[in-house]
């Protein structure tokens, strides 16, 4: 069931707000992890829990944390995943087979088989879009360069 529902999580539309404040939330700690080694400019806002900078805007102003308690409890209950098991009490209700965690030491999450720093699934070759959007500005400033040449020395 675990494989299931993580893959609705990656690939439903439904699930892309999750999908943003996660990816948000890795960076953010990226953020407080470079600051705990050397001072960054975000030092005064971390840890400070003053969010008033970022309101919550239209469709989200009346959002509240409960309300998205509530909603996972919901699905969980209402059978948005459903479970096929083996029924211990002889009735119709399938009683779940456990699967194992794949949480491995505590606290700390699993290696990125990548090494970067989070695994979002996107498979964007990021080293390779950099390069080529390094080359193409280089090559612009050197356009700029040879016509401003051009223009000043047929002056």
């Amino acid at each position: 069931m675990v494989p299931e529902v993580e893959k609705w999580i990656n690939t439903k539309p439904e699930y892309a707000d999750l999908r943003r404040v996660y990816t948000a939330r890795v960076a953010a700690e990226w953020i407080r992890q470079q600051d705990a080694r050397q001072a960054t400019d975000y030092r005064k806002i971390i840890n400070s829990n003053d969010v008033k900078r970022w309101p919550l805007r239209a469709p989200h102003q009346g959002w509240k944390k409960t309300d998205v308690f509530n909603r996972y409890v919901k699905i969980f209950k209402a059978g948005e995943f459903n479970s096929e098991g083996r029924s211990d009490d002889g009735g119709g209700t399938p009683s779940p087979t456990p699967s194992p965690s794949r949480t491995v030491g505590g606290d700390k999450p699993p290696a990125d088989p990548d090494g970067d720093l989070a695994d979002t699934g996107s498979s964007t070759p990021v080293g390779p879009m950099a390069g080529i959007a390094t080359a193409a500005l280089a090559a612009g400033a050197a356009m700029v360069w040879w016509v401003r040449r051009r223009r000043t020395s047929s002056s």
